[in-house]
């Protein structure tokens, strides 16, 4: 049985480096993708997953019941944050601790798990 590896900056920050990384012709990922990644890591709840965009971001994510939770790192934009289930339409948010509060009064699902 295989065994899941979460990606982590670093791994990511190696897999990443060449041209066509994804198995297409994705560029190599731009430094300051890892380097905003590693300032916002801490408020990454840990049940969020990292992974790689072909277009040069970088998303964690957390999927459970239908509810999907994304924080999207792209080189020329501002960290984007959002969030969707089939209830509401997407929510955008400023900061980490704003997304953080929502998931935690509306859906309880981050309590004890940060």
């Amino acid at each position: 049985m295989a065994v899941h590896t979460p990606n982590t900056i670093e791994s990511l920050r190696i897999a990443c480096a060449e041209k066509g990384w994804d198995g297409y012709d994705a560029e190599p990922m731009p430094e300051i993708v890892f380097k905003r990644a590693e300032a916002i890591r801490p408020y990454i709840p840990k049940i969020f997953e990292l992974f790689p965009g072909g277009d040069g971001s970088l998303q964690w994510e957390w999927h459970e019941h239908r509810k999907n939770g994304h924080w999207d790192i792209i080189e020329v934009y501002p960290i984007h944050f959002y969030f969707t289930d089939n209830e509401d339409v997407d929510k955008e948010f400023t900061t980490p601790e704003e997304m953080i509060t929502f998931l935690k009064e509306k859906y309880k699902c981050l309590d004890g798990r940060k």
